[in-house]
């Protein structure tokens, strides 16, 4: 088992470059880190996203799944996602046993200015230039933000930069470790065992784990019913 950051704050207020400055001071000392940014996993998610209520709440839930499996193999993780609602924070934090959550603070006009300014990555662009249209849903302005109530830590990144707050988040990352992270894993590997429905794939995923266990391999299974459960 392994620990999880999640990195929440308004869309501009500087969470993908905390993550960024939290995984190279980790990095710095040997200790390696998942950084999950959720805008790059919605391209492949949903490539055609509506950003409304169901679709919202189905990639983040199986954002936490992919958190959860990646802690349980022993992989640290830092989640970089606004999350709008303190309910998925929270799904997370019931499902990760070592886990804090980072509340970036920013005023929502600096951070309309960022991310009319900031450069190529991931990220949407013109988030808030489609806040106030009919149907749109822009956290902190069409739809509410809901800060964390009480984080592990606070950041105002008005006052501090991104390298600064990273130096803390890494701080923090280090005292909710339990053991030292792992080096990433570069030779990795994914099986899917297909079939239909009936057709015994978890009989057969459960052979297979059996055996790579016996012989000292770990192994996480992703099974689809967790996304729907989480």
């Amino acid at each position: 088992m392994s620990w999880a950051l999640w990195i929440t704050g308004l869309p501009g207020s500087g969470k993908s470059a905390v993550a960024r400055a939290a995984a190279a001071e980790l990095a710095a000392r040997g200790e390696f880190v998942q950084i999950l940014e959720l805008d790059a996993l919605r391209r492949t998610l949903t490539p055609a996203p509506t950003y409304d209520d169901a679709e919202r709440q189905a990639v983040y839930r199986a954002l936490v799944v992919i958190a959860q499996t990646l802690t349980r193999a022993g992989h640290p993780v830092i989640i970089d996602a606004t999350a709008h609602r303190r309910e998925w924070r929270d799904l997370a934090r019931a499902s990760i046993g070592d886990f804090a959550e980072v509340q970036l603070l920013c005023p929502l006009e600096v951070a309309r200015q960022r991310e009319r300014t900031r450069g190529p990555g991931h990220h949407p662009r013109a988030i808030y230039g489609r806040a106030g249209r009919p149907g749109a849903t822009v956290p902190g302005v069409d739809v509410p933000y809901e800060a964390a109530v009480a984080p592990e830590l606070a950041i105002d990144t008005t006052k501090e930069t991104a390298e600064a707050a990273g130096v803390r988040v890494a701080a923090l990352a280090r005292a909710l470790a339990r053991r030292p992270s792992p080096p990433p894993v570069t030779d990795g590997w994914t099986l899917w065992v297909t079939g239909r429905p009936g057709s015994g794939k978890t009989t057969v995923v459960s052979g297979v784990c059996e055996r790579l266990s016996a012989r000292g391999v770990p192994v996480a299974v992703l099974e689809p019913g967790e996304f729907s459960a989480a």
